[in-house]
Parts: structure tokens; sequence; C-alpha cells
């Protein structure tokens, strides 16, 4: 009898410490692919057989979003679980050898450190997008390693870039060759011979440029897989962030998947996509964590339609890439972990990737640092992941651009009639400015606007445009001196008194009729990129605020307007942030 309480205690136990085992996550973000570019999505022409068992054996996700329909600012909110302007201000796609550096403010708090804070490896792979600079890298994001392109595929070579000693130059170039071309040609533009040309870098280094653009699907799975052991056999809970640079134009396919498919390039490009995803999938089932890991396979935005026969398809969906339509912000989403999430099901719910970093914090027990600089806009979703149809969305409204909002069935959109990039010779000329009502739940195609039958409905989610979160400046009206009050003019450089140092709010006085793109410089650097909104007057001022981080003793500021249109500023006031309280 003693014995036998033994073995179920000591049983118990073992389901205890199974239950308590935090799971892995992987993330496979693929790039511009559409709403219908995989089987169990309604493609026409793919063939993905290996995709389509994850929905056999998980969840399909139907009305998945991205916050964005280009790839910059959706990848920030995916990383922040944040609207895009909050993290990243009125910027959109990063490209390199800007005059002015872009990237993800490394003081914002992503996903990897959040798992990294709870005893996780972490691994990127693929494409970062989320800016080329060192500061801006993978590696001081939150990852231990980085393995990938540093932007867009069809883009070309950074000045800044470090080479390793051991890099792989091909096509005859040469760091040296790089740094002569580059002493040649004039800042903020690449040296002619160099587009399409870009680096596969390992952590902080380039080790091999021009990339073998043919080769990359196949490497980034190696090197998930070899990660994947490696985590195993040091028996830690990993994440893996694998985002495939395809089927983003260029298109490239390895010699063993081109012409394979018989339906063109881009069919070839999504086996070969297809195939190394199940090649991940096998490797988790080999190292025996299958059972116990989180996958989400999705994309990061629509398909890029004017590419013609190298672009995919978001069938049903209007639209793609671009575009503030479905086909732009609605993707192919599939969730896969046998522990936890039944097979063959499916969630229609409104779910987005902002809701990764809630939802992983309240998976593994992480905590989100209440002092961080932008708290997630998403919401715990684990519910939709794993309960059943009568779990529902938490997304009373959700923002899709700058430009439209859904909430539960009902859509507004207000912009131009036809949306940007659409495929060869379907844009006509005149494009008028419209204010749009759809009903998704009868007509996904947004083919039908009922703006003229549901007035009241338009009205209501017109007014929730004007309070949108997805904004890098909230407004309000003037206020008595908030601290220390300072006349600041555009393009002016004040000097400010920072007391001890340390984080500051900032009150900003201005009037615009056009709305302004602005730099905020602390002591001749770059701390806040805004987007001044139009208050419809020259001088008629309102106020926004930031955050600033100023050293002890004379600071100096500066906004200085980097676009073409005009702004006026009146005062900012400054008052020291007590984290202590």
């Amino acid at each position: 009898m003693k014995r036998l309480i033994t073995c179920i205690a000591g049983l118990l136990m073992c389901v205890s410490a199974y239950a308590a085992e935090k799971p892995n996550i992987v993330i496979i973000f693929n790039d511009d692919m559409g709403y219908a570019d995989v089987g169990c999505f309604g493609s026409e022409k793919n063939k993905t057989p290996r995709i389509d068992q994850m929905a056999e054996e998980g969840r399909k996700f139907t009305d998945f979003y991205v916050t964005s329909s280009v790839c910059t600012p959706s990848r920030a909110s995916l990383m922040t679980g944040c609207y895009p302007a909050r993290v990243l201000g009125p910027s959109g796609v990063f490209f390199p050898n800007k005059i002015r550096e872009s990237g993800l403010d490394p003081r914002h708090f992503t996903i990897a450190e959040l798992l990294k804070s709870v005893g996780y490896k972490t691994f990127h792979a693929g494409k970062w997008h989320l800016g080329d600079a060192k500061k801006f890298l993978p590696t001081k994001q939150g990852f231990d390693s980085f393995y990938g392109i540093p932007y867009s595929n069809g883009m070309y070579p950074s000045r800044s870039m470090t080479y390793a000693d051991d890099c792989n130059f091909r096509q005859g170039f040469s760091a040296q060759k790089l740094n002569d071309l580059y002493a040649k040609t004039p800042k903020g533009t690449h040296p002619k011979g160099t587009k399409l040309k870009v680096p596969l870098m390992r952590d902080e280094e380039c080790i091999e440029f021009p990339l073998d653009q043919t080769t990359i699907t196949r490497r980034l799975a190696d090197e998930s897989i070899r990660f994947i052991e490696e985590s195993v056999k040091a028996k830690k809970p990993f994440f893996l962030y694998l985002a495939n640079p395809m089927p983003h134009v260029p298109l490239y396919v390895s010699p063993e998947f081109e012409g394979k498919t018989g339906n063109g390039l881009y069919s070839d490009v999504i086996a070969e996509i297809d195939f190394n995803t199940g090649r991940v999938m096998d490797a988790l089932k080999a190292n025996g964590v299958d059972e116990n890991t989180l996958v989400i396979f999705t994309s990061d935005n629509g398909p890029w339609l004017i590419k013609g026969e190298h672009s995919g398809s978001a069938k049903p969906l209007r639209a793609g890439k671009g575009s503030s339509y479905e086909g732009g912000h609605r993707v192919p989403c599939i969730m896969r972990w046998p522990a936890k999430i039944p097979a063959g099901t499916l969630c229609s719910e409104i779910a987005t990737a902002m809701d990764m970093m809630p939802t992983f914090a309240a998976m593994t027990g992480a905590k989100i640092p209440a002092d961080i600089r932008c708290q997630p806009d998403g919401y715990n979703i684990e519910n939709l992941m794993t309960g059943g149809a009568e779990e529902k969305s938490p997304y009373e409204q959700l923002y899709l651009s700058n430009g439209a909002v859904r909430a539960g069935k009902w859509k507004y959109r207000q912009g131009p009639l036809y949306a940007r990039w659409l495929a060869p010779g379907s844009a006509p000329k005149e494009n008028p400015g419209v204010t749009q009502l759809f009903n998704l739940a009868e007509d996904i195609a947004e083919s039908n606007n009922v703006i003229e039958q549901y007035p009241e409905v338009a009205e209501r989610l017109r007014s929730l445009l004007t309070v949108t979160p997805n904004v890098s400046m909230v407004l309000f009206d003037l206020e008595p001196p908030h601290g220390a009050r300072y006349q600041i003019n555009k393009d002016e450089e004040i000097d400010v008194d920072g007391g001890k140092g340390g984080e500051f709010e900032v009150v900003v006085a201005f009037a615009t009729k056009t709305g302004a793109r602005c730099a905020v410089l602390v002591n001749g650097v770059e701390q806040e990129a805004l987007a001044f909104p139009n208050v419809k007057s020259w001088s008629k001022k309102k106020a926004g605020k930031l955050t600033l981080i100023l050293k002890p003793g004379t600071n100096k500021i500066e906004i200085r307007n980097v676009g073409k249109r005009g702004i006026n500023f009146s005062y900012l006031d400054l008052k020291r942030v007590d984290n202590n309280n």
C-alpha cells in the first residue's frame, strides 16, 4: 500500500511538473503572403500540404489582423503589442542609408524580452526590418542571436554595415570595394549596381554579401532546426521567430523547387515555404517537444498586387498590401499547440498580431513591466486559442491604418476609393475620396457600401477614429504651466534645465493647418519622431505630450521640421517624472 501511494504521488508530481512546463513558442511570419495563398484558406493554385496539415491539427483564425498593411509598422506591432504609431511615430517602411537613422527604439519592450525574462532562449531567423543600425538590431531587442536579413530582400547594402572577417563576398564584392563605392555616393542614397543585393547577417555582422537568395528559405529553416535542437539539449524553453523574406519580391526559389509546381514562380516560392515549414514541424516532433509547442503561422500584410504574377491573392477580400481594405490587413493565421488547442477547429473572432505579448505573458507567467514606454494595446487571447465556439473577441473596436475601424460586423472606412498597388491596369485614373460602411458578416468582399442605409452606425464608427490610439501624440487643450515653461520655435535650439536628469514629461503647444512631421533632438541626438496632426489653424494652439530623457544640468532641445509642411510652436513645459512614486 505504501509503495502504491508513493507511485501515485510520483505520478502526480510528474503530471504537475508537465502542467507547469512553459510552452515553446514558434512564430512563422511570412512577407506579403495573401489571405488566399495557402490551401486551407482557399488557394486556387498553391499546394500547401504541410501548412494545411497544421490547420487540420490546430485552429484556423479567419478574422486575424495585422495593424498595418506594410511591413515595418506591422512587425513593430507584433514585437511590442502596440499600435505602430505609438512605438514608431509617423514612420512607414524603413530603408537603409537614410540621413536620419530609423529603427524600433530599444527602450520599447518586446516579446523577446518578455520571454527572456522567464528563462527562454530566443532566436530570430529571417527578415527583421525594424532598423539596420547596430543599436536597433534583434540582439539589442531581446534576441540571443540573429540570422537573416536586416530589411526587405529588394533593398541594398547599408553604409554602416559591419562585415565579418570571414565574410563570404560574392560577385566580385569586398569590404574595400563597398567602402570605395560609398565614398563616391552621396549620403542618403546607395551606389549604382547594388540594388537587390542584400546582406546575410549573423548577430551584428554580415557573413555573406550579396546573399544568395535562392538559398534563403532553406537556410532559415536549417538555422531554426539547429536552434530547436540546441534549446532542447540545454533543457530550456525557447522562442523562435522565423520571418521568411518570401514571398516579397524579388522572388527567389532554390533549384529543387524551380518549376516544380507548374503554376509559375510565385507558386514555386509558396511550395518551398510549405516544405520548409514542414521541416521545422518535423524537428519539433523529432526532438520530443511537439506536444507543448505553440506554432503560429501568419503574414505581415496582404499581397502586393501591383506585382502581377509575382504577387499572391487575398480572395475573397478586397485589395491588398498598402490598403485599409480587408485584403491589406486580414491575413491567414493558423495556430497549433497539441497540448492545448483542439485539432481541426475554427475561430472567426477578431484577433491580431498585437495580442501575442499579453497572451504569451499569460501563458508563461511572465510579467509585462509597469514602467515600459508603451503598454500593449493587444489582449490576452488564450481563450480564443484554446476555448470553444462560445468564446468572444475582447475587441470592441480595431483600428486599421489611420482611416478605418472595425467594430463587430461593421467596418467604417474613409479615404481614396481605389487602393494603392492594385493589380496592373486595374486602377482608374480618377480616385475620389469616399466614406464607406460595410457589413463584413454579409459582405466579406467589401463590395456593398451601406453607409446610406445605416448612417447612425457610420457616425458611431467615424467618431471612434477621432480617439484612435494609433497616433504618436494625443491632443488636448492648452493648460496652465505643467512644470517649467520654455518658449520655443521650430528649428530653434533652446537650453533647458534637466535638474538631476532622468525622464521628463513634455507638453508641446503647436498649431498647423497641414499636419507636420518633426524630430525632437536632445543635445543633438534624436529621441522622438512625431507626427503633429492637423488642428485646422495656424494660430489656435493645441497641446500634445511626449517623454524625453535629459542629462543632469543644462540640455539643448530642438524640434526640427523634417517634412515640407508647416507648423508653429509656442512653448514646451518640462516636468520630471518621479518613477519612485
